[in-house]
């Protein structure tokens, strides 16, 4: 199984790595994955229609869908809409995850609120 990951990692990149890597450790199978990414990208799709501004700097480009409690962590939150938050890229990373993709960070709605609101 270590080197579907490590291919998976070579082709798609870190974060589906650490999707992987999660999927087979709860035995939920790297096709159910793959079966279930139809899903996400419908969910993911009506959600930056939805909200299709950063919440924490209101970027227009770079946007991705970032789940409040990791869906890994959480399965039946994987789809759940309150479980979304629209952030760039950068913020993505930064804020969602604090630095790190295995990383998460369950206040992201209080401090993008905050933040959103000291801005001028």
């Amino acid at each position: 199984m270590k080197h579907i990951i490590k291919l998976i990692s070579k082709l798609f990149g870190k974060r589906a790595e650490i999707k992987a890597e999660c999927a087979n450790t709860e035995d939920q199978g790297i096709f159910n994955i793959l079966h279930n990414d139809y899903e996400w990208r419908k969910t993911r799709n009506e959600h930056i229609e939805k909200y299709p501004l950063c919440a924490i700097c209101g970027e227009l480009k770079d946007l991705e869908v970032h789940h409040i409690v990791p869906w890994h962590l959480s399965v039946d939150g994987r789809y759940d809409k309150n479980n979304l938050i629209t952030l760039c890229r950068y913020h993505h990373f930064r804020f969602g995850h604090w630095r790190d993709w295995k990383g998460s960070n369950p206040d992201i709605l209080k401090m993008a609120l905050y933040i959103t609101t000291m801005r001028p």
